[in-house]
């Protein structure tokens, strides 16, 4: 096979969803339609001929396996490759010579159309059918027009013709199927009513579907080519042709679709994928057949008219035969390039691709349905007499020389391998010795095939069951000549017993298995079971049934309390077996212990949980402690029939954190838990009282976590300030107790000083905050407790005691920007008070300043009341004058005027003086002087000037004169 030949046709399957391995599970032998086989080689020899009932014209479709399967009499049939008889037949429902060609999917399956009840049949290897599909549920009847064919994905396509009645009366529509592998529809494409799609699709690399219609109108008979979507159904393209489309589209090695007409024109169209298409070449015939594409693009195929032509790949004529000589049947390319196809004389012709003949077997009977080629070369076919025939090399001609078995001795049910030798290499095609057992209980093939060019086939011998031994000679005859060897068959023994698993945990059971020598026989074989030991059960007998080589058995346990080696034997006709169970006590899975952490002197309990339930007399576990500081029993008992035990771990008073290890023990098996004892520590510390005025003693109390052991605890104290507080002595909590007292002895401070006092043990420790205040301010005081504006106040600061060393700062404020105060004032050493200066500003009106004195935390505050200045006196000078003479006023008042000045209001009695509506006091001063006017009097007039401010309201008498 060439190996370019070979790459193209696995490539095909590969990518296809026929059945790997099949030389041709289909019409034009593979999803491309190009017709070529992987095999090659037959020399022409008649194998076998086998009558039909009819004329089937459907072509046979090889499986992987070689069974032929070929549409005969209305019947699915699977041919054996070697003789040619019959394995099964299932029924279609087909009319004999309607049905079309099978095909073999990837897991096996062979589809076959039906006659539209059901439409399409779904068959398993064996025989038997998987499902049947019928066409739409629209009342129609559909009729297959063509064979099926399967896409990369296992969709299996079809086309069909809908009619409106079963007896084939009114078109209603014609459709490509695409079904599911399990048989139901995953969508349809119409061609229309007119429109027979009467070619199965060729699948492209990518899947598109490119198959043909013919069309026949009272107007015209035409066709029509399609590229469809396999995945939608939808139209990709389409083109029309001038004649009918009844032959089935070829896709080359690249792609390229290859399809010819019947009737019109008799063209052949060669098409890209993506609908371009050109006559390639115009033949005198029509075309009815697929051409077959070799893998350098040449075409071959055969016209209406007996012409056959080769082409080039470009459609010049590589070579023809004259009318008058083929058959219309599509073209075979096998996989040495050998071009097959028939002839109307009865010959089917072998000939290169350059048209020489290589031979011509005379058959009788022209060619009636396309070839198919099996994997070793050999030709299958139906002629026109109703005979199915198959083609390749001789094959029993070469004498057998030697046949061997390896082994030569088996156990009935065993197989023992063949080798048969003959005289020489096989020719192509092969050749097939004949085989024969003596024994009737001892199994071979009717044939076994020595591939082309080797010497040696191999097969299986079989045997059967059998409790006593048997012999058969095994011959293998060829060429007339054989050679026998002798194959020595043993009864079936106990071979062994085993206990799975070998060790258990009570009650856990295990499986025991007996395992024979040789597949038991008829009626099985009983085997006896006993052991040593009382802490299992098990069946006292066990059969192993016919046709087995083993059959298995329960063993149930008991608790033990210390692992137990129990042994069990299997007995059977003077031989004998032992195998081992080991049962286990049940042993500790978990250990907890609760609380996990305790003070030192505290108990905490321990539970321990076994694998199983305790046996009768309970499981004892051994119990361990990593220190003395917290003491388990030697061992606790789990009670029979339970799975945890309890027990109290009691611990000591610890100096600092110790962890503890628990260890609970069956046997070798041992698990741990940890608990940590905590060291007693101070848990609180309060002072009593927590805040004063230094000078005065304080006392501490400590509490421990947990009561003092025997020797008692002496707790260590700080201050974060000795000169403030100062711990006089140490705390001592005694035996049993949990609390101790110590005494901090304070000193005055000049301000709020906050002391921090620690007390630890055992590396735990506790702090309280002692606040020592300075002493308290009792009192403020101002004098005199109301001033005029600008005027100076005496105030006074008073302690509750007397000042410390260095005196005391006390912080004073004024709430009025009338009254300044200083920041501080400090009273001495030993003194209880001090004085300081309030400073008054004038005001416009009545004001009052809150002074304060601060010492932290305590403060106190007086009340300061400053008046405004008033008016004092109002004097007019000259105090008479002559009329139209000007003369002056001058307003005083008790002190000085405020920021804003003083505004005093002028007004004169009678009009014969004028004086202004006020005059203003500037800041800071006492008085201010105003002029006035007189006015023409007729007599001597007294004029009263007035000058008020506030409240207070002061006069001067002025006479004007004529």
């Amino acid at each position: 096979m060439r190996l370019l030949d070979l790459a193209i046709t696995l490539g095909m399957l590969l990518s296809s969803g026929f059945q790997v391995g099949s030389p041709w599970p289909k019409l034009q032998g593979n999803a491309l339609n190009n017709g070529n086989g992987s095999g090659g080689g037959s020399n022409g020899s008649l194998r076998w001929s086998v009558p039909l009932a009819v004329n089937s014209g459907s072509s046979p479709a090889v499986a992987a396996d070689r069974t032929i399967y070929v549409a005969l009499s209305g019947n699915l049939t699977a041919v054996n490759p070697i003789d040619g008889s019959q394995e099964w037949s299932y029924p279609t429902g087909c009319l004999p010579g309607t049905q079309s060609s099978p095909s073999v999917g990837s897991d096996g399956t062979i589809y076959a159309t039906g006659n539209g009840a059901p439409l399409l049949l779904a068959i398993d290897p064996a025989g038997k059918e998987k499902w049947q599909f019928s066409g739409l549920a629209d009342g129609g009847v559909y009729l297959p027009t063509g064979a099926p064919t399967i896409g990369t994905d296992g969709t299996i396509y079809l086309a069909a013709e809908e009619f409106v009645s079963a007896n084939q009366a009114g078109v209603n529509q014609n459709y490509l199927f695409a079904l599911n592998p399990n048989g139901s529809v995953k969508w349809e494409f119409s061609a229309g009513q007119l429109n027979v799609i009467a070619s199965m699709p060729a699948i492209g690399s990518d899947g598109t579907l490119y198959f043909g219609s013919s069309t026949q109108s009272s107007q015209s008979v035409t066709g029509a080519v399609y590229a469809v979507d396999p995945t939608t159904g939808l139209l990709k393209w389409s083109f029309s042709t001038t004649g009918q489309i009844v032959s089935s589209p070829a896709i080359g090695p690249d792609g390229t679709i290859y399809v010819g007409e019947q009737g019109g024109t008799k063209n052949l169209y060669q098409v890209t994928p993506d609908g371009i298409a050109k006559i390639l070449f115009t033949a005198n015939g029509s075309i009815v057949s697929s051409p077959a594409v070799a893998s350098d693009s040449s075409l071959y195929f055969p016209e209406s008219d007996g012409s056959y032509y080769a082409l080039n790949s470009d459609g010049t004529i590589r070579w023809s035969l004259p009318q008058g000589t083929c058959t219309a049947e599509a073209t075979v390319i096998g996989s040495d390039g050998t071009i097959y196809f028939g002839a109307r004389d009865g010959r089917l012709t072998s000939a290169f691709q350059q048209g020489t003949t290589i031979w011509s077997y005379a058959g009788g009977n022209p060619v009636s349905s396309s070839l198919a080629i099996g994997e070793d070369g050999t030709l299958y076919y139906s002629d026109s007499s109703g005979a199915f025939n198959s083609l390749g090399t001789e094959i029993d001609t070469i004498p057998v020389v030697d046949i061997s078995l390896s082994p030569t001795t088996v156990v009935g049910g065993a197989f023992s391998t063949a080798t048969v030798t003959i005289q020489s290499q096989a020719p192509m095609g092969g050749a097939l010795v004949h085989l024969e057992s003596s024994d009737p209980t001892v199994s071979v093939p009717p044939f076994t095939e020595v591939a082309a060019g080797s010497t040696q086939s191999t097969f299986l011998v079989g045997t059967i069951p059998a409790t006593n031994g048997t012999t058969s000679d095994i011959t293998a005859t060829s060429g007339n000549a054989g050679a026998t060897a002798t194959l020595t068959v043993r009864g079936a023994t106990l071979a062994r017993i085993s206990i799975s698993p070998s060790s258990v945990v009570a009650p856990t059971g295990a499986t025991g298995s007996l395992v024979l020598s040789a597949p038991a026989p008829t009626g099985g074989i009983s085997i006896q079971i006993s052991s040593n030991s009382r802490a299992i059960g098990f069946p006292p007998v066990v059969t192993v049934p016919a046709g087995s080589l083993s059959a298995s058995f329960p063993v149930t346990t008991t608790p033990v309390v210390s692992t137990t080696v129990c042994t069990i034997t299997a007995s059977q006709g003077g031989v004998t077996a032992a195998s081992s169970l080991t049962i286990d006590p049940p042993t500790p899975t978990a250990l907890t212990v609760s609380p996990t952490t305790v003070l030192g002197g505290a108990s905490a309990t321990g539970t321990v949980t076994l694998s199983g339930q305790a046996g009768p007399t309970g499981q004892p576990v051994s119990l361990i402690s990593s220190s003395p500081s917290a003491a388990v029993p030697s061992m606790v008992t789990v009670l029979a029939g339970t799975t945890k035990a309890g027990f109290t771990i009691s611990t000591l008073t610890v100096s600092s954190s110790t962890t503890v290890t628990i260890i609970a023990a069956v046997g070798s098996t041992q698990i741990s838990a940890g608990l940590t004892l905590n060291a007693t520590g101070v848990s609180s510390l309060t002072l009593s009282p927590a805040s004063l005025v230094g000078g005065g003693k304080v006392t501490g109390t400590v509490t421990l976590s947990a009561p003092a052991g025997a020797t008692g605890f002496i707790v260590s104290l700080q201050s974060s300030q000795p000169a403030a507080a100062k711990i006089l002595e140490t705390a001592i909590v005694l035996r049993g107790k949990s609390t101790g007292q110590f005494s901090i002895e304070t000193a005055k401070v000049s301000s709020q000083t906050m002391v921090t006092i620690s007390a630890s043990l055992n590396g735990s420790s506790q702090s309280a905050t002692l606040v020592v205040d300075p002493p308290a301010i009792v009192q403020l005081t101002v004098s005199p407790t109301s001033v005029l504006g600008g005027k100076t106040a005496t105030g006074t600061v008073s302690l509750q005691t007397t000042a410390p060393s260095g005196g005391i700062v006390v912080r004073l404020s004024s709430g009025s920007a009338s009254a300044t105060v200083p920041a501080s004032v400090t009273i001495g050493s030993g003194r209880k008070s001090a004085t300081f200066k309030v400073a008054t500003s004038a005001v416009a009106s009545k004001t009052t300043a809150t002074i304060t004195g601060s010492l932290i935390p305590t403060s106190r505050t007086a009340n300061l009341t400053i008046t405004p200045a008033t008016l004092l006196s109002l004097s007019v000078n000259p105090n008479r004058l002559k009329a139209g003479v000007s003369g002056t006023g001058t307003v005083t008042i008790n002190g000085p005027a405020p920021t804003s000045g003083a505004v005093v209001r002028l007004s004169a009695s009678k009009s014969a003086a004028t004086v202004p509506s006020s005059v203003t006091i500037p800041a800071g001063q006492t008085k201010a002087i105003f002029t006035f006017a007189t006015a023409k009097v007729s007599v001597q007039t007294g004029v009263t000037i007035s000058a008020t401010l506030g409240s207070v309201t002061k006069s001067a008498g002025l006479t004007v004169t004529k």
